[in-house]
């Protein structure tokens, strides 16, 4: 019995130093408790006294590893729940008028289009997130997909780790627990909405899979990486040294460009260009950036007048990269699995900070590396507690609106951080008694001893050549965030108390009328307030304050064009765009937000712009002058008569002061200029295009280009330098008639000389109501003794070629009307108007002026083919037509006239078709040739007039022999009214 007894306790004892070397591995990481309460060792000897067990060891082993696992994904989540709503200045800006444009062009065929300076992988998920748009916030469907990668990336950074620690479970899964807890990346997806943990966690996959020696998955991880973001090329430099050591295979590098090109092809079949895919990245590269985006490394101390050095700064970056990859190559170091997560953590740090325009953001990659050193190296436990130091004073600034300490402080310890990691260049990260594998076969050998006690060696190891220094150096940016906090802690509560004392103060005097009135009123009324302005609501509710405010300080020289784009689409002169949070409060059911003027305050500003937009409209926009000096100025000219007569009166009486057009009318009520005003400049005609004139419009609102003075109202509008010979304006609403409407020649030398050259005695071509006479390239109609109703009616003109056109030059003929202010002038009671044309080109000519579709008078003229023309007889001179039908059809080879009389506005109303068959189909053009005919749709007004109950039309022809000719009148989706067909040599079919 006493045999069995002792076989027991012995049997005991065994599997007690078993479970308890397990123990040790997964909780502790010390030895087992022997039966007589003695620890042992590795060995499994017997060692000190075990202490008692304290309640956290308690706990964790009742929780587990698994557990504690699930338990930190919970957390996580919890901390990024609450920062979802928050929209950040980059997802007003980029990312939600990317969301909508996707959702408005049809979800995927939307990717057909270049909308986004973001690689078009990002946008595919953008895409598969707008599909929940439905029943998903916006802004969550968003940030979605960055968490998602959150957790991705959490779990390859726990699968390295694992790597390094394979008797272990909670190493591994602490190192994921802390990963998602990482104040960066948690901020980064979920407050932030930015796409760096996709790029990272396929980083982190090209790590893994180095260390598990799968090289061409590496390389298709580091070419997905590349595809969602350039800055993947951080870790680039890796490959180079580590290809020195021939621990990679260079032929396997050829997976990463393949999948980045891949990548881009369903775009591509979608419909974008492949040139606009494959230079993407050379455009995000060439953008004109400063030195450095508020990112704290090496360039907060370069002076941004160096920016043309940019590539002078990237050359001396890249031979920073070739010398260390000379120096690993000279090395004898062994390239072991640790020594691949240091280089890897090296490189994505040192990237970002000897590159010259980086943006704040860019140090993410190295702030997860640094993590995952840590923790298969805990000696190099500073780096990450650096990093994050650092991320929290970036952070604030970049979701708070302010820096904790100058950005350029905070540069030097990241510097000092970098010079400590690079005394690990020479010598080996791995723990002395490790015995790591080659880097091809992927096993990493278990850790000699126990785990745990491994992990926290490595963190106290004040034996290693980096520990003081590294302890130094995380202590220098601890010491400077805590000068920055006990500075900001007073200063900032100070500034806080003074913001709100002086907030109240003045909306106290905006509530009692002692601050001047507002310079304008809209959603919020802007005041100005000495070197400030003040934005001012109430009552105000939350909601009213949520979209991004927008500022612009317009001069004088370019205030005109202020109405040219809206404020989401030009933002050259975006002075300010800014949260309300980050220059207003909330003071009594008020909100109040004030922004400082320019050190020269109102002197040279000509107008503001404000008003608030969600990232793709604008929710308010409101307008306001600030000159008005130079409108003072103008209004006295106009009063005193220095500005001379009226070039035209109507609503608006139009003047010419110095360049300017004043727009001027007296008395003036609020409700006359709350209509939009249209303003069209024609430049000088070309004959060759038969009277058809192209002009710039120019709509724009009073607001923008006026001012109220008293009981008047004046707009200026400063005109190009050169090149109008005519304008055009009035006022419109959209979908409604036009309210008035006037328009008048600038060229007026010009037509001052067509007078004397008449006054001369020259003879007219034709009198009529007006005289018609004929000049080298235009036709001048002149009156004397003209009152202002004779040029009230509308003029026509019908011009017909005098041989076969190409179907290209159809415009230059047909229908043209015009007002007489547009292309007349009334001088010294005499009216005089030019029309352009070719008469080389020109058979007959039609003109006159008509009123409510009837003639007053009208004129024939026809041109032999010299060019001379003489008054015709009409259109009785035509004989008999071709065919007769609803219209007569009249043929004469170069021409096809269209006859009816009597004739109303209904037998024009449908559209007319024109098929012509040619003798030689190899004539036709090669678009109509599948066809066999040329088709000549067109609307009656192309080539028609309405004339004493008389419809005509004169269509040309091509210039090639037609063998039959269809044609008729027809109305879509009921089919033809009627038609009619012959053929030219041989009658009607």
């Amino acid at each position: 019995m006493n045999e069995t007894a002792g076989g027991a306790a012995s049997e005991r004892q065994d599997r007690g130093k078993r479970t308890g070397s397990s123990a040790d591995a997964s909780v502790s990481g010390s030895g087992g408790l022997a039966p007589g309460g003695d620890r042992t060792v590795a060995g499994g000897g017997p060692g000190p006294p075990r202490s008692p067990d304290s309640p956290l060891r308690r706990v964790a082993r009742r929780i587990g590893s698994r557990g504690f696992l699930v338990a930190g994904v919970l957390v996580a989540l919890a901390v990024r729940i609450p920062l979802l709503p928050r929209v950040s200045s980059d997802m007003w800006q980029f990312l939600i008028p990317w969301f909508d444009f996707i959702v408005e062009n049809g979800h995927w065929a939307a990717l057909g289009h270049d909308f986004s300076n973001y690689n078009v992988p990002y946008l595919y998920f953008l895409t598969l997130s707008t599909l929940a748009a439905p029943w998903l916030p916006q802004v969550w469907a968003i940030k979605i997909i960055s968490i998602v990668f959150d957790f991705v990336l959490a779990f390859f950074v726990g699968k390295c780790v694992a790597l390094r620690y394979p008797e272990s479970s909670w190493i591994p899964r602490a190192a994921v627990v802390t990963t998602l807890l990482l104040p960066s990346v948690v901020l980064n997806s979920s407050w932030w909405g930015q796409a760096e943990s996709i790029y990272t966690a396929f980083l982190v996959i090209c790590l893994h899979s180095l260390l598990a020696g799968r090289q061409r998955r590496a390389f298709l991880a580091f070419g997905l990486a590349f595809g969602f973001k350039l800055q993947a090329v951080f870790l680039a430099p890796l490959f180079l040294w580590l290809a020195v050591r021939r621990a990679v295979d260079w032929r396997s590098f050829v997976w990463s460009p393949l999948t980045w090109f891949v990548m881009l092809l369903p775009a591509w079949f979608l419909g974008r260009p492949l040139v606009d895919l494959l230079t993407i990245y050379f455009g995000q590269a060439t953008q004109p950036l400063p030195l450095v985006n508020r990112v704290q490394n090496l360039y907060q101390w370069v002076p941004d007048r160096f920016v043309t050095l940019v590539p002078l700064f990237v050359l001396l970056a890249v031979a920073v990269f070739l010398a260390i990859a000379d120096a690993i190559h000279r090395s004898r170091l062994r390239i072991t699995p640790d020594r691949i997560v240091f280089l890897a953590a090296f490189a994505v740090l040192l990237a970002p900070y000897l590159l010259p325009k980086m943006h704040d953001r860019y140090f993410f990659a190295a702030e997860v590396f640094s993590l995952l050193l840590a923790f298969r190296c805990p000696r190099y436990w500073y780096a990450p507690v650096v990093l994050q130091l650092a991320a929290f004073n970036l952070y604030l600034r970049a979701l708070e609106y302010f820096w904790l300490v100058p950005p350029g402080w905070v540069a030097v310890p990241v510097g000092l951080l970098i010079l400590v990691l690079a005394r690990g260049l020479r010598s080996d990260p791995a723990p002395a008694d490790d015995a790591p594998a080659r880097v091809r076969s992927g096993r990493t050998a278990p850790i000699r001893g126990s785990t745990g006690a491994a992990f926290r060696n490595g963190l106290r190891d004040p034996a290693s050549p980096a520990f003081l220094p590294g302890v130094f150096v995380a202590a220098t940016m601890l010491g400077i965030l805590l000068v920055g906090t006990v500075r900001w802690a007073s200063a900032r509560l100070e500034e806080r108390r003074a913001d709100i004392e002086r907030l109240e103060g003045l909306s106290r005097a905006i509530r009692s009328g002692h601050l001047d009135p507002p310079l304008l009123r809209s959603t919020f009324d802007l005041h100005l307030d000495g070197s400030q302005l003040v934005y001012f609501r109430e009552p105000c509710a939350p909601a009213d304050t949520e979209a991004r405010f927008f500022l612009y300080f317009h001069p004088p020289a370019d205030s005109d064009r202020a109405d040219e784009a809206p404020p989401e689409v030009d933002d050259r002169w975006r002075t300010r765009d800014f949260d309300f949070g980050e220059w207003g409060r909330r003071v009594d059911g008020a909100c109040v937000a004030t922004i400082e003027l320019p050190e020269s305050g109102t002197a040279g500003i000509a107008m503001i712009e404000t008003g608030q937009w969600d990232g793709s409209q604008v929710w308010w926009r409101a307008v306001r002058r600030l000159d008005h000096a130079r409108f003072r100025s103008v209004r006295d000219a106009i009063a005193s008569g220095a500005a001379g007569e009226p070039l035209a009166r109507s609503a608006f009486d139009l003047y010419l002061v110095g360049g300017e057009l004043a727009y001027h009318r007296q008395p003036c009520a609020p409700e006359e200029v709350e209509s939009r005003f249209f303003l069209h400049l024609f430049p000088p005609e070309d004959p060759a295009r038969g009277g058809r004139r192209s002009f710039e419009n120019r709509d724009f609102d009073f607001a923008a280009r006026g001012l109220e003075l008293d009981d008047e109202c004046l707009a200026l509008f400063q005109l190009p330098a050169d090149g109008i010979a005519a304008v055009r304006t009035g006022q419109w609403i959209p979908g409604e008639a036009t309210s008035w409407e006037a328009a008048f020649r600038l060229d007026g030398d010009r037509f001052r000389a067509r007078l004397d050259s008449l006054a001369a005695g020259r003879e007219p071509l034709a009198s009529s109501t007006f005289d018609l006479y004929l000049g080298e390239t235009e036709l001048l109609y002149h009156r004397e003794r003209c009152a202002p109703a004779e040029v009230e009616a509308r003029f026509f003109v019908h011009l017909t070629p005098a041989a076969r056109v190409p179907g290209e030059e159809m415009d230059a003929f047909g229908t043209r009307e015009f007002s007489f202010g547009e292309r007349g002038v009334r001088t010294d009671g005499q009216c005089l108007a030019i029309f352009p044309f070719d008469p080389g080109r020109v058979a007959t000519i039609d003109t006159g002026q008509q009123q409510d579709g009837a003639a007053l008078w009208r004129t024939n003229l026809r041109f032999d083919p010299d060019g001379r023309a003489a008054p015709s007889g009409g259109a009785g001179e035509r004989g008999e037509p071709a065919v007769s039908s609803v219209f007569d059809l009249h043929y004469d080879e170069a021409t096809l006239t269209y006859l009816k009389e009597p004739c109303t506005a209904e037998d024009t109303s449908a559209r007319f078709f024109l098929h012509l068959v040619p003798s030689d189909p190899a004539s036709l053009p090669a678009t109509a040739r599948a066809a066999g005919f040329e088709n000549r749709d067109f609307s009656f007004p192309d080539y028609g007039l309405h004339l004493d109950g008389q419809c005509l039309a004169r269509v040309p022809l091509p210039p090639w022999r037609i063998a039959r000719l269809r044609t008729g009148q027809f109305v879509s989706g009921r089919g033809r009214v009627w038609e009619a067909a012959f053929s030219p040599a041989g009658g009607r079919d």
